[in-house]
């Protein structure tokens, strides 16, 4: 239940790009006692957008993520920040499409599955960053290790 007193003021939800609108006082904290009210009410404030300070929201399904980062980007927006909601596929090809990216990993692509464990996911984002795109193979012969070996050789 929204609480008492005049309506709050709603940005354009397609500006910001939230799929819905979502409020920090219709969220049930009861429902999830692993989620602080007061460390959330503390975001509302805003210092982590004011500093760049990145918020991740790790959970199941039905846990609040897609409710709490959309009230709290609400709540951003209300304090005049600029608020952009998009998904995790959307902001790869968002990244990839709007500049040049330079991307390292010790996995090949097909092990990519360890850190985007969504297989849709991670078949998008390599999709995006390998179309068109400079792929360079460095191979397994770690250049500091050989060097390590020369010096303690001689």
């Amino acid at each position: 239940m929204r609480r008492p007193g005049p309506a709050p003021l709603r940005p354009p939800r397609q500006a910001a790009g939230f799929p819905r609108e979502k409020w920090l006082a219709d969220f049930d904290f009861d429902a999830n006692p692993n989620i602080n009210p007061a460390a959330i009410h503390t975001l509302a404030s805003c210092a982590w957008v004011r500093t760049g300070d990145p918020l991740c929201l790790i959970g199941d399904s039905g846990t609040g993520k897609t409710h709490l980062p959309i009230a709290l980007g609400i709540a951003a927006a209300q304090a005049g920040h600029r608020v952009k909601y998009t998904l995790a596929t959307k902001l790869v090809n968002e990244l990839v499409e709007a500049a040049s990216v330079a991307i390292a990993s010790n996995e090949s692509f097909a092990g990519w599955t360890k850190t985007f464990t969504d297989p849709r996911l991670c078949a998008a984002s390599v999709d995006r960053l390998t179309f068109a795109g400079n792929i360079i193979q460095t191979g397994t012969d770690s250049y500091r290790l050989a060097h390590a070996r020369t010096l303690n050789a001689s």
